[in-house]
């Protein structure tokens, strides 16, 4: 989950694109801030990383998707209309 993580805020979208060595170095980078600030804490469980991973992964999926207009995830998530 870390390499997706790190490869999607580095700009390369999992439907295929193109990204940059220093957005990847600027990812890796974020990801050990992260986990070294939760391995500051003792009263925090490792478990919670992959919380915050997670968590960032689906928000940074949900605003690069809207960046990019492809708007296919939020269709998903919409009713659609019945004509009756």
């Amino acid at each position: 989950m870390r390499i997706i993580l790190i490869l999607v805020l580095a700009g390369v979208l999992p439907d295929g694109g193109m990204g940059k060595i220093i957005n990847v170095f600027l990812s890796i980078v974020a990801i050990q801030i992260i986990a070294s600030g939760v391995n500051m804490f003792p009263n925090l469980n490792p478990y919670h990383a992959s919380f915050i991973w997670g968590g960032l992964l689906i928000l940074v999926l949900i605003f690069s998707t809207k960046m990019t207009g492809q708007n296919t995830f939020l269709k998903l998530l919409k009713p659609k209309k019945s004509k009756a």
